[in-house]
């Protein structure tokens, strides 16, 4: 089911009067394969794929870049979003005309074609072109709305960037917990930019009003290995003496650290999620230190935290 945000941009978009001369198309300003597959995929009811449209379309966004084939090539893939509802070739050719051409506003008629089409691709470029300062027609309302349209679609690109208009304060007075949620939404797709930008919020006391640099490094770590940005950050945070405790697999300095909320934010949940795994790995420790551990995770001395055994779903939820 659509949202309410959804519906109420479609609603808008439909309203709008695009750019006619945009949506037009010529079959003669085409190459005739072109034209011959647009013509055959009119008459054949239904359509029989004898030409492989998706080639020629392909083979039309490569030839864009030439100056001989500019032109019918620009023609054609407009066309086949019309005939075919095809929302790779608008997107196409939206992506052409801004990027290549500077044409701001031709590429915006195309890409809200392209929403039209329901090719949420669309939403990012829309939202961005919408918030530019030097875009005559910036409208930082209907850029915010466009980001948390791609943010309700779980769009990686729009999580992330409506997260940093929330801790720049773009759109109203700066919100870093509604940062934080949304990186926190994107990291967890596995979309390697949320998490390091999550890491690198997590250890600034913009959000906590201390630095978080174990939260971090559990982040980063799991994406360390195939992203240079997240090994440069894990590195860096392996300075910090309880990145080094938490490597050492010792888990009763993090618990009393968020604990106490000294060197790390006071956090309950996490002290709670440490303190089991101390108590987890006991049996794996000298006794003597296996006495001393005890007690303090057995004993008043933890304060006032429950000794329930965190559940998987609590684990998860803490990583985060």
């Amino acid at each position: 089911m659509r949202s309410p945000l959804y519906l109420s941009l479609l609603i808008y978009l439909c309203s709008f009067s695009l750019a006619q001369e945009m949506l037009e198309y010529k079959f003669e300003q085409m190459l005739p394969e072109q034209a011959e597959a647009l013509k055959h995929y009119i008459d054949s009811k239904p359509f029989v794929p004898s030409i492989n449209l998706d080639a020629l379309r392909d083979k039309a966004v490569t030839a864009l870049y030439s100056q001989e084939t500019r032109n019918s090539s620009l023609n054609f893939l407009i066309a086949l979003s019309i005939i075919t509802q095809d929302g790779q070739a608008i997107i196409a050719a939206a992506d052409f005309l801004y990027h290549q051409e500077m044409e701001v506003e031709k590429s915006i008629s195309l890409y809200k074609y392209a929403l039209i089409l329901k090719d949420n691709r669309s939403i990012y470029p829309l939202a961005r072109l919408y918030g530019d300062p030097s875009y005559s027609g910036q409208d930082l309302s209907l850029s915010h709305k466009y980001f948390k349209l791609g943010a309700e679609l779980n769009l990686n690109n729009c999580l992330c960037a409506l997260a940093q208009h929330y801790l720049a304060g773009t759109y109203s007075k700066p919100d870093p917990q509604a940062a934080f949620l949304l990186l926190q939404q994107s990291a967890l797709t596995g979309f390697a930019l949320a998490a390091t930008e999550l890491a690198t919020l997590l250890n600034d006391k913009t959000l906590n009003g201390q630095p978080d640099p174990v939260h971090a490094y559990e982040i980063v770590e799991m994406h360390r290995t195939n992203d240079n940005r997240a090994e440069q950050i894990a590195r860096n945070l392996e300075r910090n003496s309880l990145v080094q405790a938490y490597k050492n697999k010792d888990y009763l300095i993090i618990a009393n650290a968020y604990r106490d909320g000294k060197k790390l934010p006071l956090n309950k949940d996490r002290a709670q999620y440490f303190y089991h795994k101390a108590a987890s790995q006991q049996n794996r420790r000298p006794k003597g230190q296996q006495a001393h551990d005890s007690h303090l995770i057995n004993s008043s001395n933890r304060g006032p935290f429950s000794a329930k055994v965190a559940t998987i779903n609590n684990i998860i939820k803490n990583l985060f």
